[in-house]
């Protein structure tokens, strides 16, 4: 896989990220302290499907520390995998930047069994004020507890909760994969999200929202 910019890059993340047919990822490698110009730069990533199947390639330019997203590609390549080989995705250019989120990937709390009432939601994506489109994953979780000590909900506008399941790719937290193309009730775009967390006996120990503007 190359890279390559018009305009120099300095200190920079490349990410390369392999997704499973159901949108899950099952693969990630990333390049910390990258300098990209109009030279192209290859990068790669290997690894062995747990299964046969059809995976597709995702690749993504990120400013240091994960802070902003300078470049996203969705379709940077397809793998279809027969008797489970080494997949190594084909050579790609990233496209113009997109609005996607950042892969965070922050240091392991330390772990306790029981989330207390109270207890902060840390949104993850969407941040807020953020302008978003099409398929999106909504991320959060509670710092410093068990990911499975607790129940996370996402609502919109005050509406129905959506369970979020527990996702562990590299870091344990909630994630939902959720189509925003019919979110079409508010005339100026603007939806407030609710993360809503509940202990296992179903009380609300926390909840955060974030207003975000859907584009079409």
């Amino acid at each position: 896989m190359t890279f390559a910019s018009s305009s120099p890059l300095q200190n920079v993340i490349v990410d390369i990220e392999i997704y499973d047919i159901n949108g899950q990822r099952v693969a990630q490698k990333f390049y910390e302290g990258q300098s990209i110009s109009s030279s192209t730069k290859p990068y790669t990533i290997t690894w062995t499907p747990p299964r046969d199947g059809t995976y597709s390639v995702r690749a993504g330019i990120f400013s240091a520390g994960w802070q902003s997203n300078l470049s996203w590609n969705d379709t940077a390549g397809v793998a279809r995998t027969t008797n489970a080989p080494v997949v190594t995705p084909p050579v790609v250019t990233p496209q113009p930047p997109v609005t996607q989120p950042p892969v965070v990937t922050p240091p392991t709390p330390p772990v306790t069994t029981t989330p207390p009432a109270g207890s902060k939601v840390n949104i993850w994506w969407p941040s807020n004020g953020s302008s978003v489109t099409g398929v999106q994953p909504f991320k959060a979780l509670i710092d410093g507890v068990d990911q499975n000590s607790y129940q996370l909900f996402w609502q919109v506008d005050g509406g129905q909760l959506n369970l979020m399941p527990t996702v562990n790719d590299g870091v344990s937290h909630k994630e939902s994969l959720v189509d925003l193309s019919g979110w079409n009730w508010q005339g100026n775009g603007q939806y407030t999200l609710t993360f809503v967390a509940k202990s296992a006996t179903g009380s609300v120990i926390g909840q955060q929202s974030v207003k975000i503007t859907i584009t079409h």
